[in-house]
């Protein structure tokens, strides 16, 4: 999953949503290094992205990508961001903008704690309200080509969102029942993680 979905299954489970937008940003860190709350929320983001690239679901998205297929997962988790930013109202009690404007509160009372890399994307996010504009299209295009041009061989990510818009509404219903099965997972694996600790 992507950013809004990450800090949107955060928020519901009660885990640190700063942590779980850290979870792309310490491969290779030694997590003991931020507080128990962060730990917690980076290893609900790890295990959010085991059952997502495991589940059918996605797996039949990425198919359905072709040629694009070995980035289907980069590509289904930025076009979902912009399905749960569309329809936030049928999964939160707060409004988008209410969330986001909490979400970035939070990342900039943080930032000095942040790793280097993240507090570059938290400071974009913030900046370019990036939540928000998940809602519309040229902005999560604009998402698939910047996040293509941070990849060695530059790969067309963009032309992923063909494969949305030739068949919006069933794409739309697949990955919000995904989503909302993600949601009852996520609640589920924060109580494990908290029991175990």
């Amino acid at each position: 999953m992507n950013f809004l979905a990450h800090a949107h299954l955060a928020d519901i489970t009660g885990s640190s949503i700063t942590g779980n937008l850290l979870g792309d940003f310490t491969k290779g860190v030694d997590v003991r290094q931020f507080n128990q709350q962060w730990q917690s929320g980076i290893k609900l983001h790890r295990k959010i992205d085991v059952f997502t690239d495991s589940h059918p679901e996605i797996k039949q998205c990425r198919i359905e990508l072709g040629e694009l297929r070995r980035y289907g997962g980069i590509i289904v988790d930025i076009i979902a961001d912009h399905i749960i930013a569309k329809n936030f109202q049928q999964l939160s009690d707060e409004t988008l903008l209410d969330f986001s404007t909490r979400v970035y509160r939070e990342l900039e009372q943080n930032y000095a704690a942040l790793p280097q890399r993240f507090q570059t994307v938290s400071q974009r996010m913030v900046s370019s309200n990036w939540f928000v504009s998940y809602q519309h299209l040229p902005k999560i295009e604009l998402a698939l080509a910047r996040t293509a041009g941070r990849l060695s061989n530059n790969p067309p990510l963009a032309k992923g969102l063909a494969w949305y818009q030739a068949n919006p509404v069933t794409i739309e219903e697949r990955l919000l029942t995904f989503y909302r099965e993600l949601c009852a997972y996520s609640l589920d694996a924060y109580k494990q993680l908290a029991a175990d600790d």
